[in-house]
Formats: C-alpha cells, sequence, structure tokens
C-alpha cells in the first residue's frame, strides 16, 4: 500500500513525520503544499472529514502568525483568498 503525504517542504513536523515513514518501509510520495496546491474541491473534502477548517489549518506556525488580524478572524476559504 502507498499513501500520499502532503506538507511543506521546511516544516519541521513533516520532516519528522517523513522520517518516521522511512524508518518504517512505509511507501509513499510528498508533495510539498506550497508547489502543488490541492483543489478547492479536496481542502472542502478534508475539512469535512475531520471536522471542520479549524483542525485543517495549523495556527501555530508563522504563515498564520503573519496574517493581518482581519484575516485570521474570517473563515478561511478553500481557495486560499480573503
Amino acid at each position: 500500500m502507498s499513501y500520499t503525504m502532503y506538507g511543506l517542504d521546511k516544516c519541521d513536523t513533516c520532516a519528522k513525520a517523513r522520517r518516521w515513514l522511512d524508518r518504517h518501509d512505509v511507501t509513499y510520495r510528498f508533495i510539498d503544499y506550497r508547489a502543488q496546491r490541492p483543489e478547492p474541491d479536496t481542502l472542502r473534502d478534508w475539512a469535512r472529514q475531520i471536522g471542520g477548517w479549524d483542525k485543517l489549518v495549523n495556527k501555530g506556525g508563522p504563515t498564520w502568525r503573519n496574517l493581518c488580524r482581519s484575516a485570521r478572524t474570517r473563515p478561511p476559504t478553500p481557495s486560499g483568498r480573503c
């Protein structure tokens, strides 16, 4: 069985997950989210599966912290546009 992992190439947490997969001989392909963004319908489906946008958005990372306040208070959109 093969898996697809979406993440950020420079993300420490993603790197840890990839090392774990490698150590355990798990077959996967890594897709850098910034280089190959998922379609809006895919993002909506992921949000639905895990219980909403708040669980899908990493609010602890620098990208979130660098957003202006108004962008952080609006609900996210699948296209990523404000």
